[in-house]
């Protein structure tokens, strides 16, 4: 190679390097990505009006939490109805001490002693992973009352795992909780 050819491709991987540090927190830690306000912002160095966060107004960086599970259920009576959010996709098991059953009005586990955990939300916002943790065992329980679209549940699997469940809505005879359920590895 040419010297001058040394000389672009030590800047190319420069100028790779410098993009890598500058768009890794965005990336891989703010869990949105890298948005056209990122974009427009690195090559005009001006923000955009959007609203959207720059980078450098990024949160401050978080342990990324890897999703297990995602997705809309319907949760019945039991047992032996009920989810088990173990399952992927989760689905109704066999074992019911692992299922969680909504019951018309309350969101629980019948078999108390289980390690599987539910605790209402009662922070702003969404939780996230180490929030909803904190959660379930500070607040221990196995049922949740008065149960109401929009109310935010956090769990704790028989195996662990963490869940974010969102109440979308309740079905006119009471027979079905539907959420949408977050389950972190």
């Amino acid at each position: 190679m040419k010297k001058s050819e040394n000389i672009a491709l030590v800047t190319a991987i420069l100028a790779l390097a410098t993009a890598l540090i500058y768009f890794w927190p965005a990336v891989f830690h703010s869990g949105h990505g890298i948005s056209p306000t990122h974009s427009a912002t690195a090559a005009t160095g001006r923000t955009a009006t959007s609203g959207a966060r720059t980078p450098s107004q990024a949160p401050p960086h978080a342990p990324v939490s890897l999703v297990y599970w995602r997705g809309a259920v319907g949760i019945t009576g039991g047992p032996p109805g009920g989810i088990n959010f173990d399952l992927k996709p989760a689905t109704t098991s066999a074992d019911s001490p692992t299922n969680i059953s909504f019951t018309g009005t309350a969101l629980e586990n019948f078999w108390s002693g289980t390690t599987m955990l539910i605790s209402q939300w009662t922070g702003p916002g969404r939780p996230t992973k180490a929030q909803c943790a904190n959660t379930v065992l500070t607040h221990p329980s196995n049922i949740v009352n008065n149960v109401a679209e929009g109310m935010v549940i956090c769990t704790r699997t028989i195996q662990g795992r963490i869940g974010r469940l969102t109440v979308t809505s309740i079905s006119p005879d009471h027979s079905t909780l539907n959420v949408i359920a977050v389950i972190w590895i």
